[in-house]
Order: structure tokens, then sequence, then C-alpha cells
């Protein structure tokens, strides 16, 4: 499209009728309405995940949500929380092993 006019034929003749660009908007738009009656509150989302900053590998057996994570700041290694045991993932860092 090159332009934004609005022709309209008639006897023969086309003429301009406006441009879209111009007028759409205050001739499309009517009043505000009446504001809308407050919906129903929606159910509770699922569990975030926990980041825990610690100086030693958590305990393995005591993972209390499958996701959360835990990061020991003393060797930057990371543990996650899967079917309730702590278990390492993430970057292995050369010469570097969990503190225990």
């Amino acid at each position: 499209m090159k332009t934004a006019d609005v022709r309209v034929n008639g006897a023969g003749v086309c003429q301009q009728a406006g441009s879209i660009r111009t007028s759409a908007a205050g001739n499309l738009t009517g009043a505000p309405g009446a504001p809308g009656a407050t919906g129903t509150h929606g159910s509770p989302g699922a569990p975030g995940t926990n980041v825990v900053l610690g100086v030693k590998a958590p305990d393995p057996e005591t993972c209390p949500i499958d996701g959360d994570v835990f990061i020991d700041s003393s060797t930057s290694l990371y543990d996650s929380c899967v079917g309730g045991i702590c278990t390492l993932f993430g970057p292995q860092w050369p010469g570097v092993t969990a503190a225990g």
C-alpha cells in the first residue's frame, strides 16, 4: 500500500474521502465504557526455586524441595535438590572438589 488515502468511486469519478492515517483514530473510537467487575483470583502458583549460599557442601540427605539450589561459595560448586537428595551439577573446576 503506497498511501493511507481512502477513495470513493461515485458516478464514474474517484474522489479522496479522507486518510486512514489522520482520521481513523478520531472516527473509530467511542467514549470509554464503565469499568468492568473485578475478576476472581487465580489459584496459587507452584513454589519457586530457593537459592542458598554456604561455605561447605550441603547434607546430601537434607533437601526440602526439588529444584532448590545450593551454592558452596568456598568452592563455587553447585548442588541441586533432585528426588530429595542434593546432587552436584553445573560447572566443575579443575582441582576443586566438594568440601563435604
